[in-house]
């Protein structure tokens, strides 16, 4: 599961040299978060989306570069770029025609506060470059495939107290920290307090769970489907009764400002999160 960066970054490229380097085909993958839900909700108030799950690479893209590829240099060149890009992004490359489905969900300000419901989608640009140099055939051509992947970020956050709001209750205060919770390709935002030594309260969804945790290691736990937000479960791609969840510490990531631009350590390769120390699942939440 990729972490969520601001900005595009690049996973990776490569280049064939095909018909003994007379034929050169580059690629270059960018990876990017694409907003699905972007807004700010006040004081209470609530308000739709219409939230699309969109996965794969539209039908035309795919027949349109592995038909360039085949029709220039035969099929397995074809095969040979699959398995580059197999190499880069370290599972195969299956290209699915892509499929799209729609729904309807309620977002919910707190009373007295915002909420910044922010949900987006790791999409992929595959940048294609082909040069021909043999006698009769000189050609070049470029173009690229967008695929939308089955990782989701829902990044939301709950303020509880907005003095916007002019509500008389006290503020709350802010939460003591995050957790990042896993579920499947959908990763989430979930705030705690501390509430003694080694005992926190978890607001998943809109439910608050009292645990006795380590927030700085990591635990697994089965979490009730009621428990989530709904719209989590529709991203996920499928309904079950409970879900197999990881939950690791979290910590804001610095973003630089360069030249006016918003970036952060953009082209850079994605790398792979390490692996973390999970405490044992925690009972509570496998009732």
């Amino acid at each position: 599961m990729s972490d969520y960066f601001t900005g595009r970054r690049s996973a990776g490229n490569f280049v064939l040299n095909l018909v003994d380097g007379k034929v050169q085909l580059e690629c270059t993958i960018w990876q990017m978060w694409q907003p699905i839900v972007h807004s700010v909700i006040m004081c209470g108030r609530k308000q739709s989306f219409t939230i699309t799950r969109r996965v794969g690479v539209t039908q035309a893209e795919k027949q349109s570069i592995e038909g360039a590829i085949e029709g220039s240099v035969g099929i397995a060149a074809v095969t040979s770029m699959k398995s580059s890009v197999k190499g880069i992004l370290q599972h195969d490359i299956a290209w699915e025609t892509e499929t799209s489905s729609s729904q309807n969900f309620e977002f919910e300000a707190p009373k007295c506060g915002h909420l910044t419901a922010l949900i987006v989608q790791l999409v992929r640009s595959y940048d294609f470059h082909y040069h021909d140099k043999r006698f009769l055939h000189r050609d070049s051509w470029s173009t690229n495939i967008t695929e939308h992947t089955i990782y989701i970020y829902d990044g939301s956050k709950r303020v509880e107290w907005d003095e916007r709001c002019q509500c008389r209750t006290p503020d709350p205060g802010d939460y003591d920290g995050l957790l990042k919770m896993v579920v499947g390709s959908v990763s989430a935002l979930v705030p705690y307090r501390k509430r003694s030594a080694d005992h926190f309260d978890l607001q998943i969804g809109d439910r608050n769970v009292p645990l006795k945790i380590d927030p700085s290691k990591g635990f697994q736990a089965s979490v009730r489907a009621e428990w989530l937000p709904q719209y989590l479960p529709f991203l996920l791609g499928k309904r079950a009764e409970s879900y197999p969840t990881v939950f690791v510490p979290y910590e804001e990531m610095p973003i630089e400002v360069t030249v006016g631009i918003v970036a952060r350590m953009a082209g850079e390769p994605v790398t792979a999160e390490p692996e973390r120390e999970f405490n044992t699942p925690h009972p509570y939440l496998e009732r």
